[in-house]
């Protein structure tokens, strides 16, 4: 099959690779689409990858074959959202219900460690990680469910409530999908702070307010919860600063390196600052999302590229001025 493939100086390559080799309790899922999520991104610059390994933990597919020992529903043919990973359901993180912790993430996630990910043609995944689409969603527009939990956990863990006001700052995939969060939670008092126009445009055409970033002072008021999504570390202070006393600081970039806090302002301001990861138990509920109404799938869908565009989405992505989402189709 062909994949992109990171090489020795971290770049993507299309090439020719085994076929992956499912055991008899998984399945096959040709993937239809895969999206690059800024942690990506992250995990290219910071040399995170290494070479032979394939990227994107972001996918829709089809189940092209089910294992003989699998305990499943799935049919083949049956289009899916894969979640990239498979909690343990035994350590302690699986029993107080935050399997995104779990202590098994490192070896079976997809895309991100050991096992190879969707910008392939095909992946091996257990039928736990394989969740039905509704009915009428294209299998492509299942690789929108990772990243759309991923907000809807942000916006659930935000403690906010119907009428409090929020400020999101970044745009890019997270960001709209935080945002697509809040508004499926009935928080519909926010706006997203983002400085590429283009960025601006599509949250715009989501329905969501917007801001430069110098507007956000004027435009905020007195946030219950400050949500940061850039991934740059500067941005913590900037939004301890903003947000109101009692409030919540939901931090979901990813940063690498230390940064600078001063730890003053969450004192008297009594902030909590909340890490959020993956998506809780959120992934079915962003699954359902995609067939009922509460996402715009064809606006966070439109920006679609073949496989061996890899490599440049990457470099795009990396500048800040590429679409929120793109998708690779790898038979395109």
């Amino acid at each position: 099959m062909r994949a992109a493939v990171v090489t020795e100086d971290r770049t993507f390559e299309v090439q020719s690779v085994p076929d992956p080799d499912p055991t008899p309790d998984q399945v096959l899922v040709r993937v239809e689409a895969c999206g690059i999520c800024g942690s990506d991104i992250h995990m290219r610059e910071s040399g995170m990858v290494y070479p032979g390994m394939v990227m994107g933990h972001e996918m829709g597919g089809v189940v092209e074959a089910v294992g003989p020992d699998c305990d499943t529903d799935l049919d083949v043919g049956d289009g899916v959202a894969v979640m990239p990973y498979l909690p343990c359901g035994v350590c302690p993180a699986c029993r107080a219900g935050r399997p995104q912790i779990c202590r098994s993430m490192g070896t079976t996630s997809m895309g991100l460690g050991l096992r190879p990910g969707g910008l392939a043609e095909y992946v091996t995944a257990w039928p736990g990680q394989c969740h039905l689409l509704p009915e009428g969603v294209p299998a492509a527009v299942g690789a929108l469910a990772e990243p759309l939990a991923v907000g809807f956990h942000g916006a659930a863990e935000s403690g906010l409530e119907r009428g409090d006001h929020a400020v999101v700052i970044g745009g890019g995939s997270i960001g709209v999908m935080v945002a697509t969060g809040l508004h499926s939670h009935d928080i519909t008092d926010f706006f997203v702070s983002e400085p590429s126009e283009e960025r601006r445009a599509t949250l715009e055409a989501l329905g969501f307010a917007t801001a430069q970033p110098s507007e956000v002072l004027r435009k905020s008021h007195g946030p219950a919860a400050v949500f940061d999504c850039t991934g740059v570390g500067s941005v913590l202070q900037e939004a301890c600063g903003l947000v109101r006393p009692g409030g919540t600081v939901v931090l979901m970039g990813v940063v690498e390196s230390p940064t600078e806090i001063l730890p003053l302002t969450l004192v008297v301001k009594e902030v909590t600052v909340r890490g959020v990861l993956a998506y809780g138990e959120t992934f079915p509920d962003a699954v359902a999302a995609l067939g009922d109404g509460r996402v715009d799938t064809g606006v966070l869908a439109a920006h679609r590229v073949p496989l061996d565009a890899t490599e440049d989405c990457f470099r795009t992505l990396a500048t800040g001025a590429a679409p929120p989402k793109i998708l690779v189709e790898p038979w395109s």
